[in-house]
């Protein structure tokens, strides 16, 4: 879990990077996909693949960039669920447990 941790955190950095660093994404976006490429978070990897050949093919325009970038954040979070079912929210380096998820959102 600690890994997972880590490596949401570098992740998380490095997308807050590529929306400020315009000429820097192609490298920043391949560095998301090779930290991405982790076990359980291989479907967030495709989409960077994906969001970074878009990228190389054609002019993005920074608009379409921030919300393809905001998807990407999405799924990285809804895919680092721990086994233990700790679920991260907010700071990435505070897990809470599941439960407490469920009976925050039934209030």
């Amino acid at each position: 879990m600690i890994q997972t941790i880590h490596r949401e955190t570098l992740v998380e950095t490095l997308l807050n990077s590529l929306e400020a660093e315009r000429y820097m994404r192609g490298p920043l976006l391949l560095t998301v996909a090779d930290e991405l490429s982790a076990p359980g978070l291989e479907p967030a990897a495709d989409v960077a693949r994906a969001l970074l050949a878009r990228l190389e093919k054609s002019r993005m325009t920074d608009a379409e960039f921030r919300d393809a970038i905001r998807s990407l954040r999405q799924l990285v979070h809804s895919l680092a669920v721990p086994e233990s079912g700790e679920r991260m929210i907010g700071d990435p380096l505070r897990a809470v447990p599941r439960a407490v998820v469920s009976a925050a959102s039934a209030a």
